[in-house]
């Protein structure tokens, strides 16, 4: 295939033709070219009663019944699940394809033999069509005695149906209704437009648009021997020598789903959505006409579309023509490099024959010269065997050297080593030390506050005890009220010193004061602002109740209880004397520790100092020694370079003949390369220009080709894959129209019967 066709090949809208002939192919099961004619049964379970039909009405029903009994048949036989309810939904329709009733029949299979069935439903009127089984009803939810047999039953709606079907009359080109068109002659269209009200919404392209389920329409009508010249638009005109019968086909909503319209398709394939019949008509009267509405996916039974391999084979496509570009690129700019090599590969030949000619030309003054370099090299021979000796001397000496340096390296190493561990534990103690001391202070403010709020307490009671004298009730009450209201009144101060003492303490830190002072002032400012009110009270209601000797008597053994715990304030005093005592002791503890780290650390810097001069001055002995090791290495390297240059020269002095002769050759090999030059250059040139030639066809080939390829596939056809993915996922959703259970797979169809169209022979004309 030349390379302009492979472009016109994928062209965006052939690519969708291809795409959507497929999707044709799928949806309709093969296609629509042929159907049966002959009797068939509707299946069982659809059995719909109506009565009013006339005999003649009934034959010609039943041609056409049969004709869409064995399509529907055809259609359901590629669904690919299990099925555990079928539908058949019966629209009885005006002869304009308004919908007057709607019947369901409803086919539950009992596949266990089950004795019972669940159901679901929402139909009215529920009647068992073949049987006796009964059910029981508790909202939608069904349950029939089925005693191990499948269940028939019928029922009626009035939910719109997925697909509604609107026919139009034209007489000569003007539209008409059914009872104006009956008995009239003439050119007769009657076209059948459907409409898809199943729709959802997909994600396509990073935007929500509407998907509608792939329904397939099947329409099927019997023509009298009045109709000539039959034309059927998206169908067939089947005969079978005595009637005419016309069946179409058409898929709503599948265009829109697609995003597609006929011009996409150039007239190669189409998606129909409408059914048209024209013919030439005498006293026009039609019989009945019926569709089966059924879900396209169900019975083609697609899952998805797996693009994966195709989207790796583009990638692998692109990414292997960008390999051959970028390879062919390379070998056309080494085949240029090479020639300019090739050039100057032929300018160095040339030069190199000249080169020989002089070196030809200089050859007998080279073997004189080689003469005078051999006796040169026996007295450098000489000279270089004493350099020898006297670097080994040398040598020696800075081994003794660098041995001495490396033990005073060592021993400063250790001495900076116990220095630091020294600096380490004083600071541990100083840290130590200093923890201790804050405890003090905090405990020393605390017990400074115990010491000026105990005698205030002992002295309040005291005072409170020789108040109050005799007056009497309730005295057991009121001495446990007092001892709450003292016990609470101990815990406010402790609480209240603490809390202030040691915020004091941390204030005084932070601004460099005396914490200790700041700490007892606290505290006693907080021990004399606890409120003792309630001490007081509970004092005043026993003196009230008992009378003052009673209440001296129990505020004296309270007392004596305080005094019996130690709380005295002679006590108190003793122990806020040893606190400040510890605490003045830790200050000057504290003091000494920061002096004793200090001197650590000044001790510790100086050790470091002279360890790092002592490796100073180890490593400044290595390297003399090294050099010392290296000199006398050299030396008598030296001197056994010496040694084999004079035997060297005297090898070369012996070969210089040789080498006369051996130019003489060279020199007749440049003359034979120089004359082979001007074919090697042809040759390099050639090479070039066809890689530039296969690198340039490269880049075309790539950039109109394949990446056009890919860039069609990526753009429009792989959208329009992704629409078609989104039309099986709704085709697949949709299993019922009325309900079913959950876990039940259901299927469903549409037959939509449609009243006959006649005139009374008083209206014909």
């Amino acid at each position: 295939m030349k390379f302009s066709e492979l472009k016109s090949r994928f062209k965006n809208k052939y690519v969708m033709r291809v795409i959507a002939g497929v999707l044709c192919i799928a949806v309709l099961g093969g296609g629509y070219g042929t159907y049966r004619v002959s009797a068939a049964k509707v299946p069982a379970g659809e059995t719909v009663e109506e009565s009013t039909e006339e005999a003649t009405e009934e034959t010609a029903d039943s041609d056409v019944d049969d004709s869409i009994g064995n399509i529907i048949n055809d259609l359901k036989s590629g669904a690919s699940k299990d099925v555990g309810k079928e539908e058949t939904v019966y629209l009885i329709s005006d002869a304009d394809g308004a919908v007057n009733k709607t019947i369901v029949s409803d086919w539950l299979k009992n596949t266990d033999g089950s004795a019972t069935l669940e159901d679901t439903s929402d139909l009215q009127d529920i009647e068992n069509v073949k049987g006796d089984e009964s059910f029981t009803k508790n909202g939608n939810d069904l349950t029939w005695q089925a005693d191990g047999n499948d269940i028939f039953y019928q029922g009626t709606t009035t939910k719109q149906a997925p697909v509604s079907e609107k026919i139009t009359y034209y007489l000569d080109g003007k539209e008409m209704k059914p009872d104006e068109i009956a008995g009239k002659s003439g050119k007769v269209t009657i076209r059948f437009d459907y409409t898809n009200n199943e729709k959802t919404t997909a994600t396509i392209d990073g935007k929500e648009e509407d998907v509608y389920v792939p329904f397939t329409v099947v329409t099927g009508m019997v023509l009298n021997d009045s109709f000539k010249n039959v034309q059927v638009t998206n169908g067939k005109l089947i005969s079978d020598g005595k009637n005419n019968a016309v069946v179409g086909i058409a898929m709503p909503g599948l265009k829109e789903s697609l995003d597609v319209d006929s011009d996409d398709f150039d007239g190669d394939v189409d998606i129909p959505d409408y059914i048209e019949v024209t013919a030439d008509v005498e006293d026009f009267s039609l019989e009945m006409t019926m569709s089966a509405v059924v879900n396209g996916l169900q019975t083609a039974g697609t899952d998805s579309i797996d693009l994966s391999d195709l989207d790796d084979a583009i990638n692998t496509l692109t990414d292997s023509s960008s390999q051959l570009v970028d390879g062919s690129g390379e070998l056309s700019d080494g085949a240029k490099t090479l020639a300019d090599a090739i050039e100057q590969y032929t300018d160095g030949t040339q030069t190199l024959a000249d080169g020989i000619g002089t070196l030809a030309d200089s050859a007998p003054a080279l073997t004189s010269g080689v003469g005078t370099l051999a006796s040169g090299t026996q007295s450098l021979a000489s000279g270089t065997q004493s350099l020898a000796s006297g670097a080994q001397n040398l040598a020696n000496g800075a081994q003794s050297l660098a041995s001495g340096t490396q033990s005073l390296a060592s021993g400063a190493q250790n001495l900076a080593s116990g220095t630091q561990n020294l600096l380490t534990g004083t600071q541990q103690i100083a840290s130590g030390i200093s923890n201790a001391r804050q405890g003090a202070d905090t405990l020393n403010a605390n017990v400074q506050a115990l010491a000026t709020g105990v005698p205030l307490l002992i002295n309040g009671i005291s005072s409170s005890a020789q108040s109050y004298a005799a007056q009497g009730a309730n005295v057991d009450a009121d001495k446990q009220a007092l001892q709450q209201a003292l016990t609470d009144y101990t815990t406010n101060v402790t609480t209240a010193v603490a809390t202030a003492s040691a915020t004091a303490t941390a204030q005084a830190i932070q601004t460099g004061q005396d914490p200790t002072a700041a700490a007892m002032a606290a505290a006693q400012a907080a021990a004399q602002g606890v409120d003792s009110s309630a001490v007081m009270a509970a004092v005043q209601q026993l003196g009230t109740d008992a009378g003052a000797q009673g209440a001296a008597a129990a505020l004296n053994e309270i007392s004596a209880q305080l005094a019996g715990g130690g709380l005295t304030v002679d006590n108190i005093t003793a122990l806020a004397n040893g606190v400040s005592s510890l605490d003045s002791g830790l200050q000057q503890l504290d003091s000494g520790a920061s002096s004793l780290v200090s001197g650590a650390s000044q001790v510790n810097d100086g050790a470091n100092q002279l360890n790092s001069g002592a490796s100073q001055v180890n490593d400044g002995a290595n390297q003399v020694n090294a050099g010392a090791g290296q000199l006398s290495s050299g030396a008598s390297q030296v001197n056994d370079g010496a040694n084999q240059v004079n035997a060297g020269v005297g090898q070369l002095n012996s070969g210089a003949g040789q080498l006369l002769d051996g130019v003489n050759q060279l020199q007749s090999g440049a003359k034979t390369l120089v004359a082979n030059n001007t074919d090697l250059k042809t040759g390099a040139s050639d090479l070039k220009d066809g890689a530039k030639e296969l690198a340039d066809g490269m880049e075309e080939f790539d950039s109109e080709g394949i990446k056009k390829i890919a860039d069609a596939y990526n753009g429009d056809v792989k959208k329009l894959l992704d629409r078609l993915d989104a039309v099986i996922d709704a085709g697949n959703n949709y299993e019922i129209f009325s309900q079913v259970k959950d876990g039940t797979n259901g299927s469903v169809k549409f037959i939509i019967k449609t009243d006959s169209v006649k005139a009374d022979d008083a209206d014909k004309k």
